[in-house]
């Protein structure tokens, strides 16, 4: 999110700045002094663009200003670092909305991996949230890859319920900054972003109005014996081997979905090969079986995570019916 305003393409010996703002490039192909690029930022609609290195210009195609899209709402996020329990700086990026005033509903985004991170490119469910009024903020919590080994491992095995702590600390922050009030937090994430989502709810219950669980790893031993072959000793690494039964149902957010108070919305496709759609019929299952505020939406033919144009409509219709319900 430092931007590309102080970029530079060194081509023959020289440096040529590339004053593209901020957000995501991804180099594509350079021929014949011309430079194809695509730029993803987090307040525009991208689009592929052709710098030409003899006249230092840029020409962008695809969507424009005159496409009756009003991009002038869009929001680009703040990074901040907070303090965690244990004062490790846990990175979040912020987006607050344009045209309201604090106290706003907050929207929590966990990202997957969890040996990944969340980084601000243009995501149009975030501006469209926006647009309501929500805030929303993006943490990177411990686990998270791109800020050293040593940051990426610190969730590892016994571990693991550290990274939920990160995310309470996000709550604090945001209170304390009065931004948003105590108990108007929404979760989302998926895949690892929704045992975030659901470890969240159980372990703050009375900050979470409600949760959207997408592909989520909610069963640690369900998981870890149901995923492919190929996965399981990596992931083993990272949660716990499957000989430590006792630990892994103790982190296993479906095993204690009394402790939930918000609703809770389980999207999960039948053809998943990461994580078992099983774990999703686990979860919701448990939520029924103690009287909780829970709806599931499966897709036949969909796998880890929803692509498909006329189910991602279905998706998005959804969510926004549901979080208009939990306020």
């Amino acid at each position: 999110n430092n931007g590309f305003s102080k970029c530079f393409l060194n081509y023959k010996g020289k440096n040529i700045p590339l004053n593209l703002g901020k957000g995501k490039i991804s180099l594509t192909k350079l021929k014949n002094n011309k430079l194809v690029f695509s730029l993803n930022s987090p307040n525009k609609i991208p689009q592929p663009a052709l710098f030409n290195l003899e006249n230092n210009k840029t020409i962008y195609f695809g969507y424009t200003n005159s496409n009756n899209i009003n991009i002038n709402d869009f929001v680009m996020p703040k990074l901040v670092k907070i303090k965690s329990f244990d004062n490790l700086e846990i990175p979040i990026f912020l987006y607050i909305p344009k045209h309201k005033k604090p106290p706003y509903k907050a929207i929590v985004y966990f990202h997957g991996g969890p040996a990944s991170q969340f980084r601000p490119y243009f995501i149009r469910t975030f501006q469209y949230f926006l647009k309501k009024g929500f805030l929303i903020v993006a943490p990177n919590v411990r686990g998270s890859s791109g800020y050293g080994l040593k940051f990426m491992n610190a969730d590892n095995y016994k571990k693991r319920m550290d990274s939920v702590k990160d995310g309470g600390e996000v709550l604090k922050f945001l209170e304390k900054k009065k931004l948003v009030k105590y108990g108007d937090f929404v979760a989302m994430g998926g895949s690892y972003g929704g045992f975030m989502v659901v470890s969240a709810m159980e372990n703050y219950p009375n900050e979470y109005k409600c949760g959207i669980d997408s592909v989520g790893v909610v069963d640690f031993v369900n998981f870890l014996k149901n995923t492919k072959a190929y996965r399981r000793k990596l992931r083993e690494v990272e949660y716990g081997p499957l000989s430590d039964l006792d630990f892994l149902k103790e982190i296993s957010p479906a095993n204690h979905t009394e402790k939930i108070k918000g609703k809770l919305l389980i999207v999960h496709g039948e053809n998943d090969p990461r994580v078992p759609v099983s774990d999703a019929y686990i979860l919701f299952k448990n939520m029924k079986k103690n009287k909780k505020d829970v709806e599931i939406l499966t897709f036949p033919d969909e796998g880890h995570g929803i692509r498909k144009k006329k189910n991602v409509f279905k998706y998005y219709k959804k969510i926004d019916k549901f979080l208009t319900s939990c306020f």
